[in-house]
């Protein structure tokens, strides 16, 4: 069942926004006015949405059926709204002053759910409201109602109604079967002419049938074999899956023993170089002390201005023997007790003069010492770490 619903109108022609809505019951409508009032605009609304073109009146361009009242930017909107098999069609055309025909949407409801279908779609549900070249037996100027059903028409009419009714495609469909029939017929007269043959067939078709039976009966006990083939497969494939992971653990249980055997080395070596270097040192350590009560004395030395003596000893003694100053003058009794005093502290001197090496020995010693702090120090603390690693391995 195909009805037409509403057709909304906006800026077209005489209309500039109208909207009619019809009886859905009554299929046909009638439209009756005086001329002016926007019969036939109407008319070319509908099919202008449909069809983009006027047959009530020829229209050029878009300027001619645009509102002349309308808003130079305004655009020309014309819907159509129809119910074809329970699903809701509406048709909608837009134009502007510059487009000629605009594009033509469809949208489709069903079941509450709306859809915007693609173009060719679109116009294959135009055709199947109102094809146009019969729009003209349902969309029509009363007064010229007569002429549909004019003799001249007949033609025209007829052919009409065959595309409405869809009569061509049914006496298509009659030609086509009996032609079928009469291939079947042939067949049959042929069939009959060999029955000794298709009595054969039949035979043999029995036979082969029972074949095929047999096969069956054999095809299943073969799939039982194969069931029970699989679980064992399944189970191989179990035992396998449990050799691989106990193959795994093995390889790495060797690698974990290579490990920990390559750090109980690595701790054999360090403990030895530990002890090495306790050994080298261990004089040095116990001498420290000696050598710290040596340098505080030569220190003390230095500042009684014992070490080093301020004049070498053969001078003074020269001085002494001749009374004359190195400078050529004679020399003063103050100066001969000054010169004697520095004789007794050169005496001292000499008593401490094996010493002197002392203070480069004991800055030597304090340095090997610190740099064997150092290398015990990362000694342990290597220890420490390889002995952490062993027992977690």
């Amino acid at each position: 069942m195909t009805n037409l619903t509403r057709v909304s109108i906006k800026q077209f022609r005489a209309y500039e926004d109208v909207e009619v809505i019809f009886n859905e019951i009554n299929g046909v409508v009638l439209m009756s006015g005086d001329n002016g009032s926007g019969k036939s605009t109407l008319l070319n609304a509908i099919c202008w949405c449909l069809y983009a073109d006027t047959p009530f009146y020829s229209v050029e361009d878009s300027d001619e059926i645009i509102n002349k009242h309308a808003p130079q930017d305004a655009k020309i909107t014309v819907q159509v709204e129809v119910k074809i098999d329970g699903s809701t069609y509406v048709f909608e055309r837009n134009a502007t002053r510059d487009a000629k025909g605009g594009v033509l949407n469809v949208q489709r409801e069903h079941n509450g759910n709306w859809e915007q279908l693609e173009p060719v779609s679109g116009l294959d549900a135009v055709n199947k409201f109102l094809p146009k070249d019969i729009r003209h037996l349902f969309i029509f100027n009363g007064e010229q109602i007569a002429g549909i059903f004019k003799p001249d028409n007949d033609k025209g009419l007829k052919n009409s109604i065959y595309k409405v009714s869809e009569l061509e495609i049914l006496d298509k469909a009659k030609l086509h079967l009996a032609s079928v029939e009469t291939e079947i017929l042939n067949e049959i007269t042929k069939s009959s002419r060999n029955q000794s043959q298709i009595d054969k067939l039949k035979q043999s078709r029995i036979i082969t049938e029972s074949e095929i039976f047999k096969k069956e009966e054999e095809i299943k006990i073969f799939q039982t074999k194969i069931a029970a083939n699989k679980v064992k497969f399944d189970e191989l494939d179990e035992i396998a899956s449990k050799t691989a992971s106990a193959r795994e653990s093995k390889l790495l249980r060797d690698q974990l023993v290579e490990n920990l055997e390559e750090i109980e080395s690595k701790l054999k070596d360090l403990e030895f170089d530990k002890a090495e270097q306790l050994q080298e040192n261990l004089h040095k350590a116990l001498l420290r002390d000696e050598f710290t009560e040596y340098v505080k004395i030569l220190e003390q030395a230095e500042k009684d201005s014992i070490l080093p003596p301020p004049i070498k000893p053969e001078v003074t003694s020269k001085i002494l023997e001749s009374g004359i100053c190195i400078c050529g003058r004679e020399v003063h009794d103050e100066e001969i007790r000054f010169i004697k005093a520095q004789h007794e502290k050169n005496e001292n001197a000499n008593e401490l003069s094996y010493l002197t090496g002392a203070l480069f020995i004991k800055s030597k010693t304090d340095k090997d010492l610190s740099d064997c702090w150092y290398l015990l120090s990362d000694t342990y603390k290597e220890i420490a770490e390889k002995t952490k690693l062993k027992e977690e391995l």
